[in-house]
């Protein structure tokens, strides 16, 4: 056996080769990003986020002391094959490790995936306050009262979240939550006030077959069909079943599938059904658009529809679209419903996603304040409310708005505007009232910018007056802001019109 002297040099195996070669291709590999931007630039992101600008060394005309910051971020959104990368990344996460590479996409059992828009709604946490559901369903009240008064039929529809339906597909370590969500809470009030609410969590539930996507967050065609003969119902409106009747199939490429993998995730099966197809556009091109007009080329088809909606609407829009004569749909908010009146509409529906519920608080619509239906006459004053109240003037609106504080109102307060000129009364009308965007309300205190109606808290309210009959009157107006709780009054402001306006043109 040959003995090593100390001094002989041990012999490795190969030599330094492979290790140089690996070094030089990490190398390689870490600074092709970079290299490569000269012509393979990343310049449309895949996730559908705005990209970086590039930086610039000066910033009107002072030097950009964030040059650097700048710089890394412009690299972070333009690096060469970025979305290849970031398509691979999410891949390798979610089928190796059950995980998500995106904090927008949950990543759930048998291949399901779930919008993490919905979470909260499933865990119960962040929910609306007993006010905020109250003025959701006061405003939609208003609405209802509004388009019966005109003759229409009035509806709506709230879509149930994916997991609403399908919870056995969450991941285990996401917990259902037990207390009564939104839904169920802002039910029990609508219907208290006799808003025409449409369940449609119900007959979705009682279906023998699966009715939402499994990598999309929205109903199937057959889901969409099935909430559509539901709404009919529920609008009076006598239509055509399409079950059983011709279909072909069709591929549809999930949203939170391709915020997950934008670039390799592939498409599901789905029918569609060639009776839902009986229209054609007038306005739009497809059912992403905004505003879309469409009239109807099937014999049967009557009525005019005027539909507000959100994206559980784009499925919807060929079933309401084939069988109402001349149908008008709306994503924009908020809501115009000046289209009512506008388009001789018949049938009237307000169609959200179940996540979207806080929206009919947030965002009241465009509509004249309708007089209240009890003139006030008799009210304690209370001046000293810490408030906030201003007007001005938006399109053919005078818009009145502002807040007061919560610690004055309860959870089914009601608040009213009285209007008068020269000491005459004008009219009283009912406000729609306003809950904050902010995620986070409790501990803000104090009005937002001067001249904004910024709303704090849920205790927001806003008014629309015909602008063109204040015009000329505007310095001898006055506004008086009362609070209407257990049949009691009480003036929380009072004030001139030409104190509180502000000239936003």
């Amino acid at each position: 056996m040959k003995h090593l002297r100390h001094d002989e040099p041990i012999q490795q195996n190969g030599g330094a080769a492979p290790a140089l070669a690996f070094l030089i291709a990490c190398f390689v590999l870490c600074i092709a990003p970079f290299l490569c931007m000269s012509f393979a630039a990343t310049n449309e992101s895949a996730e559908k986020k705005e990209l970086a600008e590039p930086p610039s060394l000066l910033v009107d005309g002072s030097p950009n002391i964030f040059v650097l910051s700048d710089a890394g971020a412009y690299f972070n959104d333009h690096f060469a094959f970025r979305n290849e990368l970031v398509d691979l990344n999410a891949l390798l996460k979610q089928s190796l490790l059950m995980t998500s590479a995106t904090d927008r996409v949950i990543v759930g059992s048998d291949g399901w995936l779930f919008y993490d828009g919905t979470r909260d709604d499933y865990q119960r946490t962040n929910l609306m306050s007993d006010r905020a559901l109250f003025n959701a369903a006061h405003n939609v009240m208003i609405v209802q009262r509004f388009a019966e008064s005109n003759g229409c039929t009035f509806a709506l529809a709230i879509a149930p979240n994916k997991n609403t339906l399908y919870p056995d597909h969450m991941p285990y370590f996401l917990l259902a939550g037990t207390r009564q969500g939104n839904f169920d809470r802002f039910e029990t009030i609508a219907r208290e006030m006799g808003i025409n609410l449409v369940d449609l969590k119900q007959p979705l539930s009682d279906a023998s077959s699966i009715l939402y996507y499994k990598m999309d967050s929205h109903w199937t065609n057959e889901g969409a069909r099935i909430a559509s003969e539901v709404l009919f119902d529920a609008l009076g409106h006598a239509a055509s079943s399409l079950e059983g009747t011709a279909t072909h199939m069709i591929d549809h490429l999930g949203d939170v599938a391709t915020m997950l993998r934008p670039l390799s995730s592939k498409p599901e099966a789905d029918v569609e059904y060639e009776g839902a197809q009986a229209f054609t556009y007038l306005t739009g091109e497809t059912v992403e658009d905004n505003t879309i007009e469409t009239t109807s080329t099937s014999d049967s088809s009557h009525g005019t529809l005027v539909a507000y909606r959100d994206s559980f609407g784009n499925a919807l829009l060929p079933y309401l679209a084939s069988e109402y004569k001349n149908a008008y749909f709306s994503k924009l908010m908020p809501y115009d419903m000046g289209l009512v009146v506008q388009k001789g509409a018949d049938s009237v529906l307000m169609e959200r996603a179940e996540r979207h519920l806080s929206s009919l608080a947030t965002t009241p619509p465009y509509l004249y304040s309708p007089r209240a239906q009890d003139q006030v006459q008799e009210f304690e004053t209370k001046l000293d409310s810490g408030g906030l109240m201003t007007a001005r003037i938006n399109g053919p609106y005078l818009q009145i708005g502002g807040y007061v504080d919560d610690g004055l109102l309860e959870d089914d307060s009601t608040i009213l505007l009285q209007v008068s000129v020269d000491g005459q009364a004008v009219g009283t009308y009912d406000c729609f009232l306003v809950s904050s965007q902010l995620e986070e309300v409790s501990d803000v205190a104090g009005a937002g910018e001067p001249g904004s109606d910024e709303v704090v808290g849920d205790g927001g309210y806003r008014a629309f007056l015909q602008a063109s009959q204040f015009t000329e009157v505007m310095d001898r107006v006055r506004l008086r802001l009362i609070r209407l709780s257990q049949g009691e009054y009480v003036c929380v402001m009072d004030e001139a019109l030409q104190d509180v306006f502000v000239d936003v043109q």
